[in-house]
């Protein structure tokens, strides 16, 4: 009787520190998250107040709308496809070469790269997107 008090008394301890340690992972988890913000514009109609360059970019972009993108467009009209601007990723003055990136929708760390020279679409890659 006694070695069984003794087991429960163990069984207890690990099963609390098995619960703080879940406590402690689910936390650190949520560590430099931040919730999702709307893109929509003001209900009035207004304009944004934060300038469009220093907005985060929250477009992310999806297969189909890569599969939609052709070579010869211009970046704007591809922005008008994905819904929002791409991070400038890689600029060649010289050359009129500019590289683009958005985040995907799809696996875990999916990408889309578009490569405009001239404001044309010349070049696309994309790793993940579904």
């Amino acid at each position: 009787m006694i070695k069984f008090n003794v087991y429960l008394q163990q069984m207890k301890k690990h099963i609390l520190q098995g619960v703080i340690v879940l406590a402690l992972v689910s936390a650190c988890s949520c560590v430099g998250r931040q919730p999702a913000q709307d893109a929509a514009p003001p209900a009035d109609g207004a304009a944004p107040s934060t300038p469009a360059a220093s907005r985060p970019n929250t477009a992310r972009m999806t297969l189909a709308q890569f599969n939609e993108l052709r070579e010869g467009m211009s970046y704007k009209e591809a922005v008008e496809i994905i819904g929002g601007e791409g991070r400038k990723y890689e600029n060649s003055d010289e050359s009129g070469k500019t590289e683009y990136r958005w985040e995907g929708v799809g696996r875990p760390g999916a990408y889309a790269e578009l490569t405009f020279q001239n404001d044309k679409l010349t070049d696309k890659n994309h790793f993940g997107l579904m």
